[in-house]
C-alpha cells in the first residue's frame, strides 16, 4: 500500500468518462455533492492505493459536514476498482438519509478527491 497525493492518483475526467459514475448517483446527489466539495463541506480526504494481481483499487476516506448542521460530520469510506475497468465497489456514509452508499456526501468526497471544479 502506498499513500499518494489525491490529484496524482485520480483524475476527474477519467471518472466522469466512465458512465458508471453518473449512473451510480441520482442527479440530486451529484449536484449536491459537487456543491459540498466546492463549499468546503468535505475534509480530511485521504486516498490509498491497493493492488492485487488482477486489479488496482483506490480507497478514499474522509468526512463531510451535514448539510443541515455544520457541527455534525459524517465519516466516509469509498472503495473503487480502477483497473482493469472502473467500478465503485463499496461506499459507506454515516448519514441518516438512508442512501448511505450513494448519497450526496459520497458524491462530494469523490468530486473533491478528483480535483473537480
Amino acid at each position: 500500500m502506498a499513500w499518494l497525493t489525491i490529484r496524482t492518483l485520480i483524475n476527474m475526467s477519467r471518472i466522469v468518462s466512465h458512465a458508471i459514475f453518473a449512473s451510480e448517483f441520482s442527479r440530486r446527489a451529484l449536484r449536491r455533492g459537487r456543491c459540498y466539495s466546492m463549499e468546503g463541506y468535505v475534509s480530511k480526504v485521504t486516498v490509498e492505493q491497493e493492488s492485487s494481481e488482477s486489479a488496482n483499487f483506490l480507497r478514499v476516506t474522509g468526512c463531510c459536514f451535514a448539510s443541515y448542521r455544520k457541527k455534525r460530520k459524517h465519516n466516509l469510506n469509498v472503495l473503487m476498482r480502477e483497473a482493469p475497468s472502473f467500478k465503485l465497489l463499496k461506499c459507506v456514509c454515516e448519514c441518516e438519509a438512508g442512501e448511505g452508499e450513494r448519497c450526496s456526501h459520497v458524491s462530494g468526497i469523490l468530486f473533491l478527491s478528483c480535483g473537480s471544479e
